[in-house]
């Protein structure tokens, strides 16, 4: 079975590094609970300065390939859990969400992501 390609450019023409800033403002601004907002900026912020690092534009450059190396990086450079890893992905997933519907990109790079599964601990105990 073949797929149709799409011939829509990846993300609105002009859309400048500067104005992804103001997009996940906007995004965090979204929910109430100061808390939520600062998780979801700081899951964000992880993603845009990874993104500025590997010279990638946070939006136009985002496809699955390049999500998959973030999150190997995450686990092996940042030593971050499955866990915060998932929170991170499904954070930037939400994100690529309001930007399909904002028509910023025609679909989100997350959609079909495979995150990792969390290891149980084994020294926890519940009672």
């Amino acid at each position: 079975m073949t797929v149709p390609h799409d011939p829509r450019p990846a993300t609105t023409p002009g859309f400048e590094r500067e104005d992804v800033d103001l997009y996940v403002e906007a995004f965090s601004a979204r929910w109430e609970s100061p808390n939520t907002r600062a998780a979801y900026r700081q899951d964000l912020t992880t993603w845009l300065l990874w993104c500025d690092l590997h010279d990638k534009h946070p939006i136009s450059d985002a496809s699955r390939p390049v999500i998959e190396i973030w999150m190997r990086r995450l686990r092996d450079e940042r030593r971050n859990s499955s866990s915060t890893i998932n929170h991170r992905v499904g954070t930037l997933s939400r994100f690529f969400e309001l930007a399909v519907d904002d028509d910023l990109v025609h679909k989100n790079p997350c959609r079909l992501e495979s995150r990792p599964r969390a290891i149980p601990d084994t020294n926890h105990r519940t009672h």
